[in-house]
This record gives C-alpha cells, sequence and structure tokens, in this order.
C-alpha cells in the first residue's frame, strides 16, 4: 500500500521533496531532518513530541540526512577573480570578501577624492561671488547614502550635513563686511 502512496504522489513533488511513508505527507528534506534534530529537545508529554515521535530512528529519515550531508560536501567551489582563492560561499561581483572589500574601499577613497578636488576647482571660479552650490549624486549614491547616515545621526538634514562636512574640510568661513 505503501508503494501505491508513492507512486501516486511523485508527479506532485518539487525538487527536493519526497513523500513521507510514517506521516503519509509531502515533506522537504531539510524539514525532515529537522524534525530529527529537534525531536529530542522537545518536551516528551508536548503535542508536538507526540506527532514527530513517528520521526525517531526513520529509515527515511537517515537516508535524507546521509542526502544532506553529501550535498553539504558537493558545495560548489567559486574562485576570486583578483586573489584566485577558493571560496564555498558566492562572490560579490568576482570577487572573494576581502579582495571586495579593498576594492570598495579603494573606490570610495577615490571618490571622495574626486569630488573635494571638483569642490576646490568650483571654489576657486566663484570665490569673490555668491553662489548656490547643488550637489548632483546621481553617479555616487554610496556618498549620498553616507551624508544621510551621518546626517541622522547627527540630526541634520542632508544638506546641512554636506555644508557641515565642507565647513569642516575647508576650515571656518570669514564674512565679508558690507
Amino acid at each position: 500500500m505503501a508503494k501505491t502512496a508513492i507512486l501516486e504522489q511523485e508527479p506532485f513533488l518539487a525538487p527536493g521533496q519526497f513523500w513521507c511513508e510514517k506521516n503519509n505527507q509531502r515533506l522537504d528534506i531539510y524539514q525532515c531532518v529537522n524534525r530529527q534534530n529537534n525531536i529530542e529537545k522537545l518536551n516528551r508529554n508536548s503535542r508536538l513530541y507526540q506527532s514527530l515521535k513517528s520521526c525517531m530512528n526513520c529509515l527515511q529519515g537517515r537516508k535524507n540526512r546521509v542526502r544532506l550531508e553529501k550535498r553539504s560536501q558537493e558545495k560548489k567551489k567559486y574562485i576570486c577573480v583578483k586573489c584566485g582563492k577558493e571560496q564555498n560561499e558566492r562572490l560579490k561581483l568576482g570577487f572573494c570578501t576581502a579582495c571586495y572589500s579593498k576594492d570598495y574601499k579603494k573606490r570610495q577613497k577615490t571618490e571622495i577624492e574626486n569630488l573635494r578636488k571638483k569642490v576646490s576647482e568650483m571654489s576657486e571660479k566663484l570665490k569673490d561671488k555668491e553662489y548656490e552650490l547643488t550637489l548632483d549624486f546621481k553617479d555616487h549614491p554610496a556618498l549620498l547614502k553616507q551624508i544621510q547616515d551621518l546626517s541622522k545621526r547627527e540630526f541634520r538634514g542632508p544638506a546641512g550635513q554636506a555644508m557641515w562636512i565642507l565647513r569642516e574640510y575647508f576650515g571656518p568661513v570669514e564674512k565679508k563686511n558690507e
């Protein structure tokens, strides 16, 4: 009878699922193994323990555990394009975590340096004129996010935070006597 139940249910199984003969239901392999792991932790008088009691020493469960262990050993290896180091976890833009962090910090420094150059060039051009400065963060969303985070911490608006950063960079502003 169990064989017919398996045959009838197989077309409806998603990848990674199986038909549990003890509970007569479709289960994910991870759920099966978690049931076996957690049953020992439960209070023997609880309803959950009573419902999972059939999972103890289950032959299908043992097979699923072996299957999961094989999967974890066969995990895909990723190779960093910069240093060539193998990793089990996915890579960001082809870099391992260490190389990505170094590259990100380097990019961030150059962005800040470029911004400083632009600001100093603009300030030289507009030295004796009154002006309104518009900052365009279209190409620098990470920098905008940093300014927004700083402004929240300092209880300022993003525009006020940008002005504060400029004042800190250039020093105190001398007012003209009119």
